[in-house]
């Protein structure tokens, strides 16, 4: 039987604060389950030391430059590969490159390569299971997905840069820079992968 008390989503978070800071933004406005009577309650929590992957549901790794990422993780590689079964981690630009097979995070069956640029490059993207119309997608830098698994499903295509966006499992990563997007419809999908996981009766 279901009660009214509070669910948290304890929601981690490593990258640079001012990208950080659109993410918290766009992760407030996700209204989940929205026909649910139970509360939920999103906690957000950078991550700076390894003590503190052990209690969370759900982590975000976002920058746009590959080796300033590569310090923030390198500390909390680890804790983080040990917890990959208990969490649903999102990368996000550099932070998905992170998480190709042979880089810091080989969390996924797939390779991906990131290459910093001095501007932004575009493309009109669209995520066709999530219904949420196309949208501008920017990409800096440009985040290259190749040999992919067989395990692993492509959310996202386009012409220019190929694949776009993947899952595999309680794991998400899109090239693009999701925090200049407006709604991107990625954050509650991830969202609804974090609360799955912690497998919850909605």
């Amino acid at each position: 039987m279901q009660t009214n008390t509070i669910q948290t989503l304890q929601i981690g978070l490593i990258g640079p604060p001012t990208l950080l800071r659109y993410d918290i933004l766009q992760l407030q406005e996700v209204q989940l389950y929205e026909q649910n009577p139970i509360p939920v309650h999103i906690s957000f929590r950078p991550i700076y030391h390894p003590i503190q992957i052990a209690d969370i549901d759900g982590l975000l790794v976002t920058d746009w430059h590959y080796p300033s990422l590569c310090r923030r993780l390198y500390p909390l590689q680890k804790s983080i590969l040990h917890r990959q079964e208990q969490l649903s981690l999102w990368g996000i630009a550099a932070g998905a490159a992170a998480m190709g097979r042979n880089n810091l995070l080989p969390i996924l069956n797939c390779t991906i390569v990131s290459h910093t640029r001095s501007q932004f490059n575009t493309a009109i993207l669209e995520l066709p299971g999530l219904n949420s119309g196309r949208f501008v997608g920017y990409f800096v830098p440009d985040v290259v997905f190749s040999e992919p698994g067989p395990n692993l499903g492509i959310l996202c295509q386009s012409q220019t840069y190929g694949t776009v966006a993947i899952r595999q499992g309680n794991h998400l990563a899109s090239g693009f820079a999701a925090e200049l997007t407006p709604r991107c419809a990625l954050y509650p999908y991830w969202l609804e992968m974090v609360a799955s996981l912690k497998e919850w009766k909605i």
